[in-house]
């Protein structure tokens, strides 16, 4: 509550449009079209607090002064649009972020949202470049995201073809980051998939959706998952506190996770899940990402937090596929929830019949994104195992760090007014 309340204070305007490198304009609601429809939208109110002690040792527990650092920056990640979700139409700040070093607000201006080099993952940057010596800092942001249902009319979307020419639309397409590392000297695995897949031939012989629909099915076969996130994305000594329910209408549930020194995103190079043939659920939609775009397919991952009640299974992930229909402006944005594909047994023997999860999807609506990418950007520091977040100094860092992250998920009204604070 302490740590709330003084973060409260700290809160700062965080445009939606970047003021180091403008991201694409795909934050309003999505429109209805002949290829897919949205309903029953639902609010949130989704926060994460990252705590980062960059030496390990706990304040309190010493008379430790703390390490003097020339500048600070701590960056959190946030969605702008999926599929499924867009940021909330409302007359109060849709996002908003603080810092706060040795528990102290350390906010003067603004915050500039930045992207990742190269793609349009957007994420907060909280800097300092002037000295400081602190032991502890934490990092703070809230998004309001609307998320909905989809229903994917795949008859109608079947056959919509490739788009000819020179798009003018590739600012929405630049792809964010996913780990698809392909390690000097050693075999693309990855893209030996997909020339298997289409015994060599040139993928775009096919249709887009059909493309998709036909990899989703040969990934799904290709992959044994081998334990759900409770053990590898977040390590074996992370924990957690399960999603807390509550008999009375209109109180909102939270789903809470912690993640200690040894936790984190354990997720492993796209092409070693396609070498092994094996990895977690997160493993499956990265390598079904890495899948899509070498096969020349815009697609992207995004986790979000799972608000359901099915299970407590906190975060999930999903691959996103993009298509250029002619009757449309920009491109049309196609959610997998190839977890849920998973579980229904999904193959290349029904790979031409609809499915739900492929495009349609009644879940996604209580799954909140909060990034597009596990691991934090390149030159940004994340201890052991990286978790979303990440800091950055221009002196050295310590070797060993502690860090933790925290999310509280909370319906908001769907017709605006004051949001509870936690």
């Amino acid at each position: 509550m302490i740590l709330h309340s003084l973060i409260a204070t700290a809160f700062l305007s965080l445009p939606t449009a970047g003021t180091e490198a403008s991201a694409p304009p795909t934050a309003e609601p999505l429109s209805p079209n002949q290829y897919m429809e949205y309903s029953d939208p639902k609010n949130w109110l989704v926060e994460m607090t990252a705590r980062v002690f960059p030496d390990g040792r706990l304040p309190g527990h010493h008379k430790f002064p703390g390490w003097t650092y020339s500048d600070f920056a701590l960056i959190l990640p946030y969605t702008q649009s999926t599929s499924t979700s867009w940021m909330t139409q409302t007359n109060e700040e849709t996002v908003v972020a603080g810092l706060l070093i040795n528990g102290i607000v350390a906010n003067t201006e603004d915050i500039p949202t930045r992207t990742v080099p190269g793609t349009a993952a957007t994420y907060a940057s909280l800097e300092l470049d002037a000295p400081v010596t602190f032991i502890s800092a934490v990092g703070y942001i809230q998004s309001r995201i609307t998320c909905v249902e989809t229903e994917f009319n795949e008859k109608a979307a079947w056959d919509v073809p490739w788009p000819t020419g020179a798009t003018p639309l590739a600012a929405w397409l630049a792809p964010d980051p996913t780990y698809d590392v392909i390690t000097p000297g050693q075999p693309d695995h990855v893209q030996l998939l997909v020339d298997k897949w289409t015994d060599g031939n040139d993928p775009k012989q096919i249709p887009p959706v059909q493309l998709a629909k036909y990899l989703t099915a040969n990934v799904l076969e290709h992959t044994r998952t081998t334990g759900s996130n409770t053990q590898s994305p977040l390590g074996g000594s992370g924990y957690r506190v399960p999603t807390t329910n509550s008999d009375q209408q209109d109180v909102p549930r939270s789903a809470i996770i912690v993640i200690n020194s040894r936790g984190g995103f354990n997720v492993q190079n796209a092409s070693e899940t396609a070498r092994t043939k094996k990895g977690s659920e997160h493993d499956l939609a990265n390598l079904l990402t890495a899948v899509f775009r070498r096969a020349g397919l815009p697609a992207r991952t995004v986790i979000g937090v799972d608000n359901d009640e099915r299970g407590d299974d906190l975060i999930k992930s999903w691959v996103e596929f993009a298509i250029f229909p002619a009757d449309m402006k920009r491109p049309l944005w196609i959610p997998v929830d190839v977890w849920e594909l998973e579980d229904d047994g999904r193959s290349t023997r029904n790979w031409k019949q609809p499915w739900k999860h492929f495009g349609t999807s009644d879940l996604l609506r209580e799954v909140p994104p909060i990034a597009y990418y596990f691991h934090p950007p390149a030159n940004y520091r994340s201890y052991h195992l990286p978790g979303l977040f990440g800091i950055r100094s221009d002196t050295e860092l310590p070797d060993f760090g502690t860090q933790s992250i925290h999310f509280e998920v909370n319906g908001a009204p769907n017709r605006g007014g004051q949001q509870r604070r936690p």
